[in-house]
């Protein structure tokens, strides 16, 4: 059966290179309805992680294309500064989600581990140009701590975790023996994917202890710090 929608995307200004503060690339959307026939889809972006694991979606939008429309948008997809340096694969999918996918496109780029190329400060993954205002990520459906990356990690842990409403967190690490070693969380958050960095450089090897507090949610992860 053939796919009822194609999709393109068309990044500006490859290679696409972004400072280890943050930054932001700007890329053009097109998706055509190659039916006789109206076509509902769903449409959502996603990134492959440095460590090869998927984060998203970073937006889903629902569309209804009348046979042989197409609709174009010029996006702007933001990067925050917590996120990992390495080399990332951007993706934008059409079909049912998050299951049926009827076409796709991607593109690639790479966040430094330095300054040496310009960018803008965020604090969050947010997309620009849908509509007029922000089109930020979908609320999560679950709260969530994700595993942590790398793990083993030295000298230092990358966690995510999601929050379906808006909700007083806390993100501590502690040692084995119970001291709190790190407040990486500390306040009230909004709903959305947050991202922590767990920075060892001065703690002995051995296993930490990551434990979320959100609401009546709680959840532990244990971290191996290999020196």
């Amino acid at each position: 059966m053939s796919p009822p929608v194609s999709l393109d995307l068309t990044p500006y200004g490859t290679p696409i290179f972004l400072p280890s503060s943050g930054g932001d690339f700007t890329f053009d959307f097109y998706i055509e309805n190659i039916t006789d026939s109206t076509v509902v889809v769903d449409v959502w972006a996603e990134v492959t992680l440095p460590n090869g694991s998927t984060f998203g979606p970073l937006m889903i939008r629902t569309l209804t294309l009348t046979a042989g429309s197409s609709l174009s948008r010029q996006l702007t997809q933001t990067v925050p500064a917590n996120a990992p340096s390495g080399y990332y694969v951007y993706k934008a999918k059409a079909g049912e989600h998050p299951a049926l996918v009827y076409a796709y496109d991607s593109f690639n780029f790479a966040k430094l581990s330095d300054d040496s190329v310009p960018g803008h400060a965020y604090d969050q993954w947010n997309l620009f140009g849908w509509e007029v205002e922000t089109v930020e990520s979908e609320a999560p459906a679950t709260f969530a701590l994700q595993p942590a990356y790398p793990n083993p990690f030295n000298p230092e842990a990358h966690l995510t975790f999601t929050l379906p409403e808006a909700q007083r967190v806390s993100l501590n690490v502690y040692d084995t023996a119970g001291r709190q070693v790190a407040t990486l969380y500390d306040g009230w958050y909004n709903a959305g994917a947050h991202h922590a960095v767990f920075s060892a450089s001065h703690l002995p090897s051995g296993i930490y202890l990551a434990r979320l507090n959100a609401g009546e949610f709680s959840e532990t992860q244990k971290l191996m710090l290999v020196k």
